[in-house]
């Protein structure tokens, strides 16, 4: 709530209300006459002023926002409220004070007028959450008042249904007063005759979490089906379905009801009577509007009658608003539908009156007004037609006038794309000859200039500069990987390093630049021709050894992973020593399974050894895989007093 002049106390929330009542609480008497005691909200000093108190701001924003005649309206309020809150002269007091009150979600909406938004740069009074104490003494204090008997229980329980579910956050949230109050009148109906409101009183009129709906729900479930019809209408007339979803009050005249209604105006009568005599509606002079925006959300059957066709609802409403703006300028065809507009409500008119059980039905004004604008739109029709004709004509009159020009520019567009291929050309030749010239002292710029040689233009010269480099390069990539016989070679499988093995060493190789990627690995002394792989990705790097092991190395430093494993026993000692070189206990090939979880060995005794090799990716996995999780008997022996957690789960 955005407030002018300076806060002092701030008024109590309001109470939920019991009939009857004895008279307002001094509190409330002072509020309602702008002043508040101990120098508080409207006092200053011996003036007297007006105190103009404006609720439901939201509406401004809602409503107005229809069409040009409410936004000129909603000028000329705010006009009036600059008037009113500007002192006749400087240094003066205002002739009044404006307290304003907007619903916390509208607040965003405020701040695109400049009167509302200095009125909330200055001073904003946030009406926060009720405190639990504020909450019990709303609830008792109007019993108190009225001499009646209150059980403390009603007020335990009214506390703990409406407390909010977020331990974050403190007091009690909006909306809450309607419903204690709904709460409140109900359990007043439902109390002995002449006892005290007691709990089960407060149970039976449905408690805050239903009071609303079950308030609603049996008012409407007690009407006759043709007024239980009529009711739909005039909640959905009532409610506003913004675009974006949000629900708001609608205010219509008893007349604008009546004729939205398409029936027995005594019988729409009656219905209003019905539910404004539960306060869940609202009748004056003015016209009739739901009781409190709580109502849009706690009643299921409003809910039920909204949600499954939102769109449709939020058409209509903007249907009859904008009809109302047609009327009120004389039915002007500037304030009729555009082409592409019409044709989407018209459909959905269509779509209303062919099921009118579901959808609310389009008013005589609205079928007017879409029939206006269809009528309008065949006009526009025919006026673009004449103009289509004409600008065919005209065309045809280009099209003549184009072909006298069309060889001369056709001359000239292929001299330009002739002109632009010998440049091609001669730019291919160009960059051909210098990767030759370069391609000694510059290999790798050479070839980057055949390759563009022959992307600018495939000429014969780009093709042999190609050729020369490509055969030069494999004609220059012999490596002297060993002074002596070179047993295996293995690439990484990412291709970025190769190994060759040979006179005991594992040497290791960079294949683009042809360069060594590292010292040589001293692999083993015993065999100098067993060969070599890398793992699936990458790493380990395994030799396999003349004495009956494998070594696993990590191709990146040059280091050995672990101890050799003893992949065949007839090379080892007894002991599990290495031992000479034994022909029989060789290991003569060594490979990995695709996911590298195995390796596997060739032996020269006809055997062939498995290997896990998990424990060098997963040592987590590996033992969840070979021995699971702890028994309950084991955990409560070696964690006594720990909760049991799943080790290994699945």
């Amino acid at each position: 709530m955005a407030r002018r002049g300076r806060p002092g106390r701030r008024c109590p929330r309001a109470r939920a209300t019991l009939p009857p009542a004895r008279g307002p609480a001094p509190w409330t008497r002072a509020c309602r006459a702008g002043l508040a005691p101990e120098g508080g909200l409207a006092q200053l000093g011996s003036a007297r002023r007006l105190v103009l108190v404006i609720d439901q701001l939201e509406e401004l924003f809602t409503l107005a926002e229809k069409n040009e005649q409410g936004r000129e309206e909603r000028a000329a309020f705010f006009a009036a409220l600059r008037a009113a809150t500007t002192p006749a002269e400087p240094g003066g007091v205002p002739g009044a004070m404006v307290v304003a009150a907007v619903r916390g979600d509208f607040l965003d909406q405020a701040l695109r007028f400049p009167l509302l938004a200095e009125a909330i740069d200055a001073e904003v009074f946030a009406i926060t959450p009720m405190s639990e104490a504020e909450l019990r003494s709303a609830v008792t204090g109007p019993a108190a008042e009225a001499g009646l008997g209150f059980d403390g229980a009603v007020v335990d329980a009214v506390v703990a249904e409406v407390r909010s579910d977020d331990p974050a956050t403190e007091g009690f949230g909006a909306g809450v007063l309607p419903l204690v109050s709904q709460a409140m009148y109900a359990a007043w109906g439902h109390r002995e005759p002449g006892g005290e409101l007691d709990l089960r009183a407060y149970r039976r009129g449905g408690g805050t979490t239903d009071a609303v709906n079950r308030s609603a729900q049996s008012l409407y479930d007690g009407l006759p089906p043709e007024e239980q019809k009529i009711a739909g209408a005039v909640f959905t007339l009532l409610t506003i379905v913004a675009p974006d979803g949000r629900l708001a009050r609608r205010h219509l005249s008893v007349g604008q009801l009546r004729a939205a209604c398409a029936t027995d105006p005594a019988e729409v009568d009656a219905v209003v009577a019905k539910f404004a005599a539960d306060r869940l509606l609202v009748a004056d002079g003015t016209g009739v509007e739901i009781a409190h925006d709580v109502l849009l959300a706690a009643w299921h059957q409003l809910a039920a009658w909204l949600e499954g066709d939102r769109l449709d609802r939020a058409l209509h409403s903007q249907l009859l608003t904008d009809t109302t703006t047609w009327l009120d300028h004389d039915k002007h065809k500037a304030y009729l539908y555009p082409a592409a507009r019409l044709a989407e409500a018209r459909a959905a008119a269509d779509r209303w009156t062919a099921d009118p059980e579901r959808y609310p039905q389009p008013t005589a004004d609205a079928a007017e007004f879409l029939l206006a604008g269809h009528r309008t739109a065949r006009r526009g029709t025919r006026i673009r037609r004449i103009l289509i004709t004409v600008l065919a004509v005209l065309t045809a009159t280009s099209i003549t006038l184009a072909a006298v020009t069309s060889q001369y520019a056709e001359r000239e567009v292929r001299a330009a794309t002739e002109a632009s291929r010998q440049h091609a050309v001669a730019l291919s030749r160009q960059l051909a000859a210098e990767s030759l010239n370069i391609s000694t002292t510059k290999p790798v710029t050479a070839r980057r200039l055949a390759a563009s040689a022959w992307q600018v233009s495939p000429t014969n010269q780009a093709r042999e500069a190609m050729a020369e480099l490509l055969d030069e390069q494999q004609r220059n990539g012999i490596l002297p990987a060993s002074p002596d016989t070179v047993a295996e070679v293995a690439f990484s499988p990412a291709g970025d390093l190769f190994a060759t093995k040979g006179d005991g060493t594992v040497g290791r190789w960079n294949p683009t630049t042809g360069e060594p990627a590292g010292h040589n690995i001293p692999a083993d002394p015993v065999d100098q021709e067993n060969g070599v792989v890398f793992g699936p990705t990458g790493k380990p790097l395994a030799t396999n050894n003349g004495d009956g092991t494998v070594t696993l190395w990590n191709p990146a430093t040059g280091k050995a992973v672990g101890s050799p494993l003893p992949a065949n026993p007839l090379g080892m000692t007894a002991a599990g020593g290495r031992s000479a070189y034994d022909p029989d206990g060789a290991v003569n090939q060594v490979v990995f399974s695709p996911d590298g979880s195995l390796l596997a060995t060739a032996n020269d005794d006809g055997t062939v050894y498995l290997a896990k090799m998990r424990l060098f990716a997963d040592m987590y996995a590996a033992l969840c895989s070979d021995v699971g999780a702890p028994t309950s008997n084991e955990w409560k022996k070696y964690a006594s007093g720990e909760p049991m957690t799943d080790a290994c789960p699945s």
